[in-house]
């Protein structure tokens, strides 16, 4: 049993490469009779653009029977980032370690 993770901001292009995943990943697998299920992790941007135009952050619905979904929210994974960096500052600030990060 394979694993196959699909990625990323989904709604950017999904629609156009879905095809190609079925005609080069999906139907090989199929018929050489390799198992495999599909895990699809979006990045969902909200109302953000991408070069420009608008995305449908529900694209990631165009893979049909999915094992896993999972989504990831923009503006937490750039709270994120901002809280590991502020806390990877400590070190070079170490008087202010103990107080609360902004």
């Amino acid at each position: 049993m394979y694993l196959i993770c699909i990625y990323g901001v989904l709604g950017r292009s999904l629609r156009y490469t879905h095809e190609s995943h079925i005609k080069h990943i999906f139907k090989p697998l199929q018929e050489h009779n390799i198992s495999f299920d599909v895990c699809i992790i979006n990045n969902d941007i909200g109302n953000n653009m991408v070069d420009g135009e608008n995305i449908n952050n529900q694209d990631y619905k165009i893979i049909q029977n999915p094992l896993d979904v999972q989504i990831l929210h923009q503006d937490d994974i750039d709270q994120d980032i901002k809280m590991k960096d502020l806390q990877n500052q400590w070190k070079f600030f170490p008087a202010y370690k103990d107080k609360p990060c902004t």
